[in-house]
């Protein structure tokens, strides 16, 4: 029997209780943060209190790289690996591999740190205050807060990460009593910092053992949080790096005036991120389980948010001189208008986090919300050179509002499109939790009874003999019992038949199928096999002969079904992620998704038409698909992708971002993952571009499988398709039959994605 973590959901009191304790020691470390400023303004004074400003906002930026988007990617990945029961060793691999992550990136803290010191004369000139900054960035990003987040048992943790802040912030009254003070207020941060890293690291070896580190480890980490780490990247430029910019820029009293105000503000908004960071592992969970109560909630939250920011907006800019003059003191009325306009962030910002971090990170949007930030920190950075010189702080202000409003436009767009169409697939990187770690024991299974409505499985084999052993034993395996395996014989010459009939008289479940012994092909053989499940089959799914089951793959798969039934209807498919392994089920990659570059969302006919995304032995449709597909006809590629097709078009497509097939590949394999390159794309650039320019055949014959496939969809549904989606099935049909310029130009219109890179693209293009 294997080990597992016993996670279970917690209650609906848990997560209040970790929302209070994350908001009251929020509450407590906001306020002592805040009784300080108004203590430093008048002891430092604006010429002194400027750099300090300055390393904290260095410091920040550091933590941001050390972190990497961790506190993103890592707890939703724990969210999710809770959800579906990982053992111990998985939850170890994960959790050490991205402090093992952290630990490769101080290097490049270290780079930034000096590389910025040396830029900023304010710190370079100050050696204790620039030391200071350095201990407290790498002891802050190195922190393991991230994993009690992910897992909801934040108390303790957070508890003990304020009392260090608190202590920090109380300890500046003793300590800071003149001007040439100010490196005292990053030492003393850096030893709260340190107190806390020392201490809830241990609680962390506690609950999860240290294993034996690898920077193999550390890679998989951060490739994994790769596109959050980006999001974040984007994001300093227009949060921690603008009093960077401000410093290099304008006077050293205009820094002090932006960087006050802004501290201000910045502690308004960090009420919402105690919230936020339950709210994240909370609706991961909730949107693998059911992503139309995720969205209801969504909702809930924008209009609150927007209420509550536009209100504290009114408040702010109504009282700001009397906020400056009671937190500041003399010497700071030019952060009166300031304050006015940051004022305005607190709506934008309120909403602009739930759709960012509460919509499009659990989404699995991570693109999207790359592209919002990346869009909005290019913009900040135009800005500053044109409002800075005239307009000095507030001129910076107007920039990250400005910013700030493009990445809320950016994701309402996005997020108003999805609502339109079929619902957000959900895709998750999976940090190392795969198929050949999750693991089940004996009291996991359920019996079926009479109410549980029976899958048929469909195999199609031919000349299996090696590994079908195994794939008959892990569909033996399944916690859910009630199916039916449907198998046919294609014409094998090795040991398959016998082994069939042997299978089939050992357990009453698994029927072979009399055929007429000609040989078919994979997708002959399983559209054969679809016109011959009975009429009355409730669930159909299909499976590869050398592939190896997850234990609850059946369970999983269906609880999505009936959950998707339950909330939309109609014709339905389920998908999920699959283990790469080898042909002795060594791991290869864990995330088939990740590894071939695949993105199953936005799941739509466009989408779909040139690529599919849904590989077949991972699928799981309902009647009503079945009965809306009919036969499969002679055009389409393979069956999974032809119900993809008609799915995305009448019904929905769900993927689950588990992995639930050992997908295995060798040199007898019909389609097989592709994954050298695009597991290390940066080491094989010369040979993706001249793989891309030289296999012109192959790019042809490709887009001409997909265009009869195409043209087959639409003259079969020519009276049910919209105008638009006709229009584009027939313009794509089209496409083997234009001459050289039209062709080019239908390709690019038509089949390229942009997620597929510029390389592969203009090979595409060059040889379509």
């Amino acid at each position: 029997m294997s080990t597992t973590v016993g996670w279970q959901i917690p209650s609906r009191r848990a997560l209040l209780l970790n929302a209070g304790a994350l908001t009251g020691s929020h509450a407590i470390s906001l306020l002592a943060s805040l009784a300080t400023v108004p203590y430093l303004a008048r002891t430092l004074g604006p010429e002194a209190w400027a750099p300090v400003l300055l390393a904290q906002a260095l410091a920040l930026w550091v933590v941001m790289v050390l972190e990497f988007g961790f506190d993103l990617s890592a707890t939703r990945a724990l969210a999710i690996a809770r959800g579906h029961d990982a053992p111990a060793a998985a939850l170890q691999r994960l959790v050490w591999d991205v402090q093992m992550a952290k630990v490769v990136l101080i290097p490049l803290a270290m780079c930034l740190l000096v590389g910025t010191a040396i830029a900023l004369p304010a710190l370079r000139a100050d050696i204790p205050l620039f030391v200071g900054t350095v201990v407290f960035a790498l002891a802050r990003g190195l922190a393991p807060l991230w994993y009690f987040l992910g897992v909801e048992r934040v108390r303790r943790a957070i508890t003990i990460d304020t009392a260090m802040k608190v202590l920090s912030a109380l300890a500046v009254f003793a300590v800071v009593h003149e001007p040439t003070h100010g490196w005292r207020v990053l030492a003393l941060q850096a030893c709260g910092a340190l107190v806390s890293l020392g201490v809830l690291t241990q609680l962390l070896r506690r609950s999860v053992p240290l294993p034996r580190l690898s920077f193999a480890g550390a890679r998989r980490a951060l490739t994994a949080g790769g596109t959050l780490f980006a999001v974040r990247a984007f994001g300093t430029l227009y949060l921690h790096a603008n009093t960077l910019l401000l410093g290099a820029l304008a006077p050293t009293a205009a820094v002090a005036h932006f960087g006050s105000a802004e501290k201000l503000v910045r502690a308004v908004l960090n009420v919402l991120e105690p919230i936020t960071r339950v709210l994240l592992a909370r609706l991961s969970f909730l949107r693998a389980a059911d992503a139309g109560a995720a969205n209801r909630f969504i909702v809930v939250l924008l209009a609150a948010s927007a209420a509550g920011g536009t209100l504290g907006a009114a408040a702010v800019g109504f009282l700001a001189p009397f906020i400056v003059r009671v937190m500041l003191g003399d010497g700071y009325e030019a952060a009166v208008p300031v304050l006015r306009v940051l004022s305005l962030l607190l709506p934008v910002i309120a909403v602009g986090t739930v759709l960012g971090m509460l919509w499009a990170v659990p989404a699995g949007r991570d693109r999207l919300l790359l592209r919002a930030t990346a869009a909005a920190g290019l913009l900040n950075l135009a800005l500053v050179p044109l409002l800075v010189p005239r307009y000095a702080a507030v001129g910076m202000a107007l920039g990250v509002l400005g910013a700030e409003l493009l990445v809320v436009l950016v994701l309402a767009i996005g997020f108003l499109r999805a609502q339109s169409r079929s619902p957000a697939v959900v895709t998750v990187p999976s940090h190392g939790v795969s198929a050949s770690t999750i693991t089940t024991s004996p009291a996991d299974a359920t019996a079926a009874d009479a109410s549980t409505p029976c899958v048929y499985i469909l195999c199609a084999v031919h000349n299996g003999a090696l590994y079908l052993e195994e794939f008959l034993a892990s569909v033996a395996a399944q916690s859910c019992t009630h199916w039916r395996l449907l198998l046919r014989d294609d014409a094998s010459g090795d040991a398959s038949p016998a082994l069939l009939v042997q299978a089939a008289a050992h357990d009453p479940r698994i029927v072979v199928l009399p055929s007429s012994g000609h040989q078919l092909g994979a997708a002959g053989s399983f559209a054969w096999l679809w016109d011959h499940v009975p009429p009355d089959a409730a669930y159909i799914m299909f499976a590869d002969q050398d592939d190896v089951w997850h234990p609850r793959k059946i369970e999983w798969s269906l609880d999505a079904m009936l959950a998707a039934e339950r909330e939309h209807g109609g014709a339905l498919l389920v998908h999920t992620d699959l283990e790469v392994v080898d042909a002795q089920l060594q791991p290869i990659a864990s995330s088939f998704w990740t590894s071939a570059g695949i993105r199953p969302q936005p799941a739509t006919l466009r989408r779909l038409t040139p690529h599919n995304v849904v590989t077949g032995c991972t699928a799981l449709v309902n009647r009503a698909l079945r009965e809306r597909a009919g036969s499969i006809p002679a055009e389409c590629a393979m069956h999974d992708w032809w119900l993809a097709l008609v799915a995305v078009a009448f019904g929905r497509v769900i993927a689950l971002p588990v992995a639930t097939v050992r997908y295995r590949q060798h040199d007898t394999n019909t389609i097989g993952a592709r994954t050298a390159l695009q597991q290390q794309p940066w080491r094989h650039w010369p040979g993706l571009a001249v793989r891309a320019l030289s296999r012109g055949g192959a790019v042809r014959a490709d887009i001409a499988v997909a265009a009869r496939q195409a043209r087959a969809l639409s003259l079969r549904f020519a009276t049910e398709l919209s105008a638009p989606e006709r229009t584009f099935l027939e313009a794509y049909a089209r496409i083997p039959a234009a001459a050289w310029l039209p062709r080019k130009l239908a390709v690019m219109r038509l089949h390229l994605l942009s997620e597929f890179g510029w390389i592969r693209n203009a090979g595409v293009l060059w040889r379509a």
